[in-house]
């Protein structure tokens, strides 16, 4: 559900930073959008229990609407002639949406991830379609600066909210050293990948697209899809350093420790492939070589049966030194 409203999100911000933001009276599409997906957040926690209708309803008529209301805005031909093609796939995944609110809270949870994948899909294809292959997007201005700094916001949003979570684990005993020093390890976790991703390294998506890298669209999308993968790492880590600042001195378990590297692991081998893909920046083994240790460290830790808060402050070190060794090899 989180990715989803990641969905809505990048959509408005792409939106707002390519046309809406200068056409008169579009901002009534990104008010109604924002209202819509107050609706979806406050739906969320009883998605998958009593009813998922106030998820779905505006999630389907913010991403169909949306594109057909913004095309009489639109300043270049080409994006209004892309907009059906937009509307069509949204038509194409509002099926599995409808078809999970309709169904049981068990089975609901695959239509969702299916519905949410055909989105997903069809923005990294570029929305093909039988009537519009041809269609180039290449010229189409976009505010990349503008949308790199609110993607920053919105990681702050996430990175706020995955810190009340560990929080909320603390806040039965604040009296225990060890749980205080382990929500201290959870903190340095949580953040330190959000620092490499944005901070440690500020890669330049304007100069990556005047280089001939890429288009701006392209670079604009290509960095909106690795936040995505972002936010999931950091939801799974959250989720995760819940329950080890809960139980420190317990053996971790697989799903713990899978959960526990992984989520730090993705980041970082994002943090590269984005890298990759958009520059030619140095620096990019470190990071991968960072995601190798922490993966080694779940598989040692798991073996061996290691305390759970003695496998988070290993992570938090791990992290902590990636980011040192990635940010004096970019210099």
């Amino acid at each position: 559900m989180g990715l989803a409203m990641l969905t809505i999100w990048a959509f408005s911000m792409i939106e707002s930073t390519m046309t809406l933001a200068r056409r008169d009276g579009a901002g009534r599409i990104i008010l109604a959008t924002m209202g819509g997906g107050l609706v979806m957040n406050s739906s969320i926690p009883t998605a998958f229990a009593t009813g998922a209708w106030g998820f779905v309803v505006p999630m389907v008529l913010i991403q169909v609407g949306r594109s057909l209301a913004a095309r009489h805005y639109d300043v270049y031909d080409e994006l209004r002639a892309h907009r059906p093609a937009m509307s069509a796939w949204s038509l194409l995944s509002a099926v599995p949406w409808v078809l999970g609110a309709l169904a049981a809270p068990g089975p609901r949870l695959a239509w969702c991830v299916l519905a949410l994948g055909i989105d997903l899909l069809g923005t990294r294809l570029g929305h093909p379609v039988p009537w519009n292959r041809d269609n180039d997007l290449s010229e189409v201005r976009f505010d990349i600066e503008h949308q790199a700094s609110r993607t920053r916001r919105f990681l702050l949003i996430c990175l706020g909210q995955a810190i009340v979570t560990t929080e909320s684990a603390l806040s039965g005993d604040v009296r225990d050293p060890a749980r205080v020093a382990t929500a201290l390890a959870s903190l340095a976790v949580l953040i330190g990948p959000w620092h490499v991703f944005f901070d440690a390294v500020d890669v330049d998506p304007q100069k990556a697209h005047d280089d001939g890298a890429r288009s701006e669209v392209e670079v604009g999308s290509l960095s909106t899809s690795w936040v995505g993968v972002l936010l999931l790492a950091v939801v799974v880590l959250a989720v995760a350093s819940k329950k080890v600042v809960g139980t420190p001195a317990q053996a971790i378990d697989l799903p713990v420790a899978a959960c526990l590297v992984a989520g730090p692991a993705v980041c970082l081998v994002a943090r590269s492939l984005y890298l990759g893909r958009v520059t030619t920046t140095a620096g990019r083994g470190s990071l991968t070589a960072g995601a190798v240790v922490l993966l080694a460290l779940g598989a040692v830790a798991t073996g061996i049966g290691l305390a759970q808060g003695v496998v988070l402050a290993g992570c938090a070190l791990v992290i902590a030194v990636t980011a040192l060794i990635h940010a004096r090899a970019v210099g």
